[in-house]
């Protein structure tokens, strides 16, 4: 039961028990943003900075507002989203604001613009909606909670329901309850959507795979990695339960990422993939591997057929290259396209028709060469279209690219922009059924990153440190709950151990997590003990913390040979060779095994 308890305990610090869940739709970190509006009066929208005028983040919005004499006058401030229609439809319950100051006589509401046809303006059946007003003046910050039931038409043709999946913009209404003129100041400040939906308050979704990317990335330099070097980390990566990689990028413009290349273009060639499935090998792990890949892509015209063809060409020869290469082995796992698809770039036609034949044409060609292995995409997807229509994007894509077998959309998590606990639940399961409609695999690719720098948190250069155990946790079980066929992490540098501090620590935190999921497995509900196994990789020193009563532990290479035994619980293993090893602990009433890296 202190087994349980505890894990409750985490598990509640994490998610809150129960609680509904709340995402941010506004910080209001810039007024530019936002569009006036005023019925018998005028107003302006600035940014208030000074701490006392900041509820949270690092600004609020602030109206001054000036109201002429007569009834029925007001002030909005609106967002727009233009042809960007958001989603608010995932068992929403309402909206909070916060705010502060403004008279007492006035009054704050919340309107919601429909955009049923996605045109980007207000028309034919599109409708209105206002919220119940609530009093302002309050001397500090109050916090006022919209109930969507409140929310009542004001205008427009449609049905007299809110489609909260066609949301084009909303607006902050500041109306007066008197006829006399007045002005006021008010600021605002963390407007959220709150949901009925539960996240997962536990699971068991493990990471089946990583992408790994061969250049520089926080300092990894791993495309310089030795043979030596690339079967200990994969020995690390086998630690973590790891059955393969994805390779980013095989070729990235003149560069070659194996050797030899006859491609024309390649002008330097490195060895490291054929480093990597020597290793891999070694320990029975798969390697996926991304064909060709420029920066042309990131700004190329979308709707020119040339763009298209001529990374077609390339992307062949890649795969016939990798393919004579490395094809016999059994670490071959498989292929990735490394152009990233979304689903704005490509909303309209002739854009849309090029790309969905360039990725049929894709895997037509790698289908040609291995019917058995798997050719994959790691899509991505932003709030730019509302769930339905997501699914119905990939419904046509899976359509035309008969032969691409596997779609992992990248879960945004890390950039700051999406929120496990709303956005994936509401996205991926129409990602999936899209998938399941055409007999595919759905999976995810996890960020195990938290995005610092660059666009979307500001406009400096990205930069990004490795993600935390708690939000990691967040993202799987999420993910596991869509019963997703694998889960994978992006990327591979921001959990490898003792490259930086935060990567070392969610490498070990996750050791700690897939061993708390064994021995709650062996153990059943009611595990009586909890066990830390650390420092894990080791230099030397091992610590068992466990309770209850210890006995003794052994330490097996992975060919079964015993190589040590004690009855410590603090012991040293500086004479085992660098490399895995299975610990095999006894407790006093059973046995549990756990692996064990010697550096």
């Amino acid at each position: 039961m202190k087994y349980l308890k505890v894990l409750l305990l985490q598990i509640m610090m994490t998610c809150g028990a129960g609680a509904q869940v709340a995402i941010t739709l506004d910080e209001f970190t810039s007024n530019s943003n936002y569009y006036n509006g005023f019925n018998f009066g005028s107003g302006t929208v600035s940014s208030a900075i000074n701490q006392s005028d900041f509820s949270s983040g690092s600004s609020s919005l602030q109206l001054n507002y000036s109201f002429n004499a007569g009834s029925g006058t007001f002030f909005t401030s609106l967002r727009n989203y233009g042809t960007n229609l958001q989603d608010y439809s995932h068992l929403t319950t309402g909206f909070s604001l916060e705010h502060k100051g403004g008279n007492t006589s006035d009054q704050l509401s919340i309107r919601l613009w429909e955009d049923i046809d996605g045109n980007g303006t207000f028309d034919g059946t599109d409708e209105v909606f206002e919220s119940t007003a609530s009093g302002l003046g309050s001397a500090g910050w109050t916090t006022t909670h919209f109930n969507l039931s409140s929310f009542k038409k004001i205008a427009g043709n449609g049905n007299s329901q809110i489609d909260l999946n066609r949301i084009r913009a909303w607006d902050l209404k500041i109306s007066s309850s008197i006829s006399t003129p007045k002005t006021g100041v008010t600021l605002l400040d963390h407007l959220q959507l709150h949901s009925s939906y539960t996240p997962p308050l536990s699971g068991k979704g493990k990471l089946n795979g990583s992408f790994i990317q061969l250049w520089n990335t926080t300092g990894c330099k791993c495309g310089e990695w030795q043979q030596d070097r690339w079967e200990t980390e994969m020995q690390k990566m086998k630690a973590a339960e790891l059955d393969y990689l994805v390779v980013q990028y095989s070729v990235y413009h003149d560069l070659s990422w194996y050797t030899p290349s006859a491609i024309p273009s390649v002008i330097f060639e490195m060895p490291t993939l054929n480093r990597m499935m020597a290793a891999a090998e070694k320990v029975n792990l798969k390697i996926h591997f991304g064909l060709y890949f420029d920066e042309t892509w990131n700004s190329a015209n979308k709707a020119s057929a040339n763009t298209y063809s001529s990374i077609l060409q390339k992307h062949k020869t890649v795969a016939d290259e990798l393919w004579n290469l490395f094809g016999n082995s059994p670490s071959f796992g498989g292929w990735y396209i490394p152009q990233e698809l979304n689903d704005l770039e490509w909303q309209d036609t002739p854009e849309k028709t090029l790309l969905f034949n360039f990725i049929k044409d894709i895997t037509d060609y790698t289908e040609s060469l291995s019917v058995n292995h798997p050719i994959m995409i790691a899509p991505f997807f932003n709030l730019w279209q509302p769930a339905d229509q997501v699914e119905v994007w990939y419904n046509q894509l899976l359509a035309t690219a008969t032969h691409l077998n596997r779609v992992y959309p990248q879960d945004g998590v890390g950039i700051t922009l999406k929120s496990p606990d709303y956005h994936l639940p509401l996205y991926f399961s129409a990602i999936k059924r899209a998938c399941e409609n055409h007999n595919k695999k759905f999976g995810a690719t996890l960020e195990s990153f938290h995005q610092t720098s660059g666009w979307p948190v500001d406009n400096g250069t990205f930069s990004a440190t490795s993600t935390d155990m708690n939000t990691l946790k967040r993202q799987l079980w999420a993910a596991e709950e869509q019963q997703a066929f694998e889960l994978i992490q992006f990327s591979w540098s921001y959990m490898q151990p003792q490259l930086t501090p935060e990567s070392e620590e969610l490498y070990q935190d996750y050791l700690i997590y897939l061993n708390d999921l064994a021995v709650a497995t062996k153990a059943g509900p009611t595990a009586p003990h909890s066990m830390r196994v650390f420092p894990n990789p080791t230099d030397g020193k091992v610590i068992i913390d466990v309770d209850p009563k210890y006995k003794c532990a052994r330490i097996y290479s992975t060919e079964g040979v015993l190589m040590l035994t004690t009855e410590l619980s603090e012991f040293d293993v500086h004479s085992l060779k660098s490399g895995l090893y299975v610990l095999e602990i006894e407790l006093e009433n059973r046995l549990v095994q756990t692996k064990l890296i010697k550096n």
